[in-house]
Parts: structure tokens; sequence; C-alpha cells
């Protein structure tokens, strides 16, 4: 609730003391509510490319939370640590976090240096896939250590390189920030109960035979092969 509140009061903050002011002309045509919500559709048959880069995205941060979501209770019920789970989950992020910085600059750099995406985006997406595969092999401690590592490895990467081609795919020049709006969505939708957690805990139960966290790897590398469907970016 705390954070929630600092969120509010921050937002209303800006919008009050840093209004927006247009550099349009003030006569300009006014989008109806109609409109605006037609500007959100992109259709995949004329802009295949952003299409599938959308759903390459959509697939990773959806196979990602899958897993990653629920990682407190993995560390409780899966390893086995019960309450201690809680003490474990800082170090857990700071792992993490040391993967995905390393790997946002370097590949992020060498993708520029060489001029290819795709393949950056498809390895990142198959290492973060197999870290996944980490704790259904290795049930402790150090597995899901692993797993945070290597993911956040591969993560970083993805990030930083599938940012970078969204960038040259977007559908039209003059609505670059709609259309950035419209790929942001495809890394919070796996993050909402109705998507991405309840395909993990279908029924909110944390131990029966509907988990279905094991999809969580297929996910992954599915979200690197569909970028390889990407024509205008090598």
């Amino acid at each position: 609730m705390l954070l929630a509140g600092v969120g509010i009061v921050g937002l209303t903050l800006f919008a009050v003391f840093n209004p927006d002011r247009s550099s349009a002309d003030a006569s300009a045509e006014r989008l109806s509510p109609r409109d605006l919500l037609r500007a959100f559709w992109v259709s995949p048959a004329k802009h295949p490319d952003f299409a599938w880069a959308f759903g390459s995205r959509l697939s990773l941060y959806l196979g990602y939370n899958i897993v990653v979501a629920y990682k407190l209770y993995i560390l409780q019920d899966y390893v086995g640590l019960g309450a201690d789970a809680v003490a474990l989950l800082p170090l857990m992020g700071a792992v993490a976090l040391g993967g995905l910085l390393l790997t946002t600059v370097l590949g992020g750099r060498l993708s520029d240096r060489l001029g290819r995406r795709k393949i950056f985006v498809l390895v990142s997406a198959v290492i973060v896939g197999g870290a996944l595969l980490i704790p259904l092999a290795l049930p402790t401690v150090t597995g899901i250590l692993l797993m945070a590592g290597v993911a956040g490895l591969g993560f970083g990467c993805f990030q930083a390189v599938d940012t970078a081609l969204i960038s040259e795919v977007l559908p039209s020049k003059t609505s670059y920030a709609k259309d950035l709006g419209i790929v942001n969505m495809a890394q919070a939708l796996p993050q909402v109960p109705p998507t991405g957690n309840s395909a993990a805990y279908p029924t909110g139960a944390r131990n029966r035979r509907d988990d279905r966290r094991h999809l969580g790897p297929v996910f992954g590398v599915l979200g690197g092969l569909a970028v390889l469907r990407v024509k205008a970016v090598r």
C-alpha cells in the first residue's frame, strides 16, 4: 500500500508541475476516443515484422514470469526451505542483477558493432529457457542461484538487443511513442494474473499436479525462435 501510494503521489505531482505543452498546432484535430482505441491496433498482416517481434517478447516474458514470479513458493515448497526462503530472495535478486547488468552492456555493444540483432535475441532467449530448466535437475539452493545468474545473463542481453530490434520494425514513423507503448504490453501482460501468473498456478494451488511451471522454458525458447521470422532486421 505504501509503494502504491508513493507511485500515485509522485505521478500526480509530476503531472501537475510538469504539464505537457504540445508543440502541435492548437487548432489541430483531436482524436476521438474511438479513433484513439483504433490507433492501438496494428495489423499483423500489414506489419508482420512488428507482430513477430511483439510475439517474441511476449513469449519470453511469459516463460520467465511463469517461473520467476513464483520464486518464493518454489524455494518454500519445491526446494523445501519453508520460512527460511524469504532470506534467500535478496541474494537471488543480486545474483540475477549482476548477470543482467553485464550482458546488457556487453551484448548491446557487441550487437551494435556487428550489426546483428536476431542471433543475439535467439541465443539469449535459449539461455533464459535453459536456465529455467536448472531447478528441475537441481532442486537445491545452488540450483536456484544458478538459475537466477544464468537467466540474468540471458535476460540482460535480450532486453538490450530486442529493444533495439523492435525500434527498427515499428509500423509508423509518425507514431513511435504509441507503438512503443504497444510493445510495453508484451512485457506487462505476462505479469498479470489472468495471463502469465495463472499459467503457472491455474487453480491458485502450489503443490498440485496442474502446476505448469515446466512450460516456462518452452515459452522462453519459442520467444527466441519467433524473432527468426523478422525479415527487415539481420
